[in-house]
């Protein structure tokens, strides 16, 4: 009796998935281009894709390899913006850059990231932008101003009736 051969193949290179598997998609690292006044940005694009359905959306339109975002030559324009809002937001949405600590924002870049994220609907982003400002204990004047420009409505009704509570107060 002679010994049974068996081979084993592995598969050609065209049998093999080009597409990554789901597991892989989490390391699947898609940067995007953005060009904000006279600035060029190069970003992963999950940042801005899993906190905002308007760039989720864009992020899933068709385009060829040269679309827009895909080079400096090509970036997506931000004429909504300017360098420094978009690089508050970039603060919050990829805070570790090289292992650091998560660096501290501003009063004024917080604004910068509550515009932004009412803006393009980042829910969540909003809320901790609020949550950061309301935490700073603004003055009454600023806390109403914005609340107004932002749409804050829990905001200038708890203004509002402090302010009915001690009107002769601010005279």
């Amino acid at each position: 009796m002679e010994p049974s051969t068996t081979t084993t193949t592995s598969p050609s290179s065209a049998e093999v998935s080009e597409t990554p598997t789901l597991s892989r998609k989490k390391y699947y690292i898609q940067p995007v281009t953005f060009k904000v006044e006279d600035e060029i940005y190069r970003v992963p694009s999950y940042g801005l894709a899993d906190a905002s359905e308007v760039f989720a959306t864009m992020f899933t339109l068709p385009q060829s390899d040269k679309g827009e975002g895909h080079s400096d030559e090509n970036p997506i324009e931000l004429p909504s913006c300017t360098k420094a809002e978009f690089e508050s937001l970039l603060e919050v949405l990829h805070p570790n850059p090289g292992f650091q600590a998560p660096t501290e924002l501003t009063k004024e870049q917080w604004i910068h990231v509550l515009k932004l994220s009412t803006q393009w609907a980042m829910d969540e982003v909003r809320s901790l932008a609020l949550g950061r400002l309301y935490d700073m204990e603004l003055p009454w004047l600023e806390r109403v101003g914005i609340a107004r420009r932002f749409k804050v409505t829990e905001w200038l009704m708890n203004e509002y009736v402090l302010l009915i509570h001690n009107w002769g107060r601010y005279r």
